[in-house]
């Protein structure tokens, strides 16, 4: 293989804890032809003194300092000197397998993609260990196998991988051709990026290998901060939207848009850490962001509605995103006590054991008494849904009702 050059940007913001770990595992990879861009993003303690000792040891390391503006504003500086013929672009808090580059590289060329997605391990800060959840950045079954363009995989392209940048081999070329830039907002600023990308590309590839190790668990984090900025996330939905109009792509990929809207803001609206940023967002949602959108708009499950007005009891049938959503809802919106609410799931070993204080419990533990309650179905995947429906009914709870995703967006709008 000729020398083909990565430009790896890294975007830095009082990493000073963790920027060591991550150059190291870079500077240890088995492929050596690459660049690191570190763009320190106004950093107040000592990551940049600490990028530039790194740039003193290897001269492959450039370091350029701004004000504080954002990972999108110093992705794109970074984006404006990089020299690769592919991009990569890494956070300051993960670290990578000694071979991401290697085989990123290798199965880039061999496949001609514009855009190489792997998989990653999910390392949590507080345990320092790598652990096995639920959580899935690359949903393989629904790509499928080869190399697709986005026509392909219309009605998936923006179900079956995150927008996350990090585990993503761009063409630079691809990239700069169709004129992609990451947005200059506090939080979200890939999803237009990377969602943009996919839906222009020809050539998308999946490397089915863990080669990066992403630090969950880490409060500094925008991730874990973003109940401080609640409905910025939706400028990011806007752009893609108008994107996709632009470029005459919105029929093609109008369903897959709709589910990862609905999707993102339902998640959004779990990570509310406080009263008050919930409240704020869920206005936005119900008068503003699902309206311009034109998400929800759909009828609200009429038997759920009256349930919820005549205060009457529920179980909540999953211990998922949808399940903490409608929970939260019932609480904070629709003055539920917590005592009118039971969760239930099929198997307690592989869930939460509780929600907003409630305990999660077996759904064959709950009273037959109870076998006049609605049993709202909180699962998105309809074949599931209909297996937990014919259960639930065998055992004599004859109430039930589906919500996924845009049912209940249809309920914030309705309620």
């Amino acid at each position: 293989m000729d020398k083909i050059l990565v430009s790896i940007i890294i975007p830095v913001y009082n990493a000073e804890q963790y920027i060591a770990q991550c150059l190291d595992s870079l500077l240890g990879q088995t492929y050596a032809y690459f660049e690191i861009i570190c763009i320190d993003d106004g950093s107040t303690d000592q990551s940049y003194h600490l990028l530039e000792e790194y740039k003193e040891k290897d001269s492959r390391i450039t370091v350029i300092r701004q004000s504080n503006q954002y990972a999108g504003t110093a992705r794109n500086r970074g984006l404006e000197i990089a020299e690769g013929k592919y991009l990569l672009f890494l956070d300051s808090d993960d670290f990578f397998h000694p071979e991401m580059l290697e085989q990123a590289v290798t199965q880039a060329e061999r496949d001609k993609t514009e855009i190489l997605i792997f998989d990653v391990f999910q390392f949590d800060n507080v345990s320092s260990q790598v652990v096995e959840t639920t959580w899935c950045p690359l949903k393989k079954g629904l790509f499928g196998e080869g190399v697709k363009s986005a026509a392909e995989i219309a009605d998936v392209i923006f179900d079956f991988a995150t927008s996350a940048p990090w585990n993503k081999l761009f063409l630079a070329d691809f990239i700069r051709q169709n004129d992609l830039r990451f947005q200059p907002i506090q939080r979200s600023n890939d999803l237009y990026f990377v969602f943009g990308a996919f839906a222009c590309a020809k050539r998308i590839g999946l490397l089915d290998r863990k080669l990066m190790y992403y630090r969950d668990n880490n409060a500094g984090s925008l991730q874990g901060s973003g109940f401080r900025t609640p409905t910025v996330y939706a400028e990011a939905l806007y752009a893609l939207k108008e994107l996709l109009e632009k470029r005459g792509l919105l029929d093609i990929f109008r369903e897959s848009f709709r589910n990862m809207a609905v999707s993102i803001s339902v998640y959004n609206l779990n990570n509310m850490k406080t009263r008050e940023s919930y409240q704020e967002l869920y206005c936005a949602l119900r008068d503003e962001i699902f309206p311009r959108l034109h998400l929800g708009g759909g009828l609200a499950e009429p038997q759920v509605q009256r349930a919820i007005y005549a205060k009457e009891g529920l179980i909540i049938y999953g211990a998922g995103t949808l399940a903490i959503a409608i929970t939260n809802f019932l609480l904070y919106q629709c003055s539920y006590t917590k005592e009118k609410i039971s969760i239930a799931v099929s198997n307690c070993s592989n869930n939460l054991v509780q929600i907003n204080g409630i305990a999660v419990r077996a759904f064959r533990d709950i009273p037959l008494t109870q076998k006049n309650s609605w049993v709202v179905i909180a699962v998105s995947d309809r074949r599931i849904q209909e297996e937990i429906e014919k259960d639930v009914r065998q055992r004599g709870f004859g109430n039930t009702v589906k919500i996924g995703f845009h049912e209940f967006a249809a309920l914030i709008r309705k309620m």
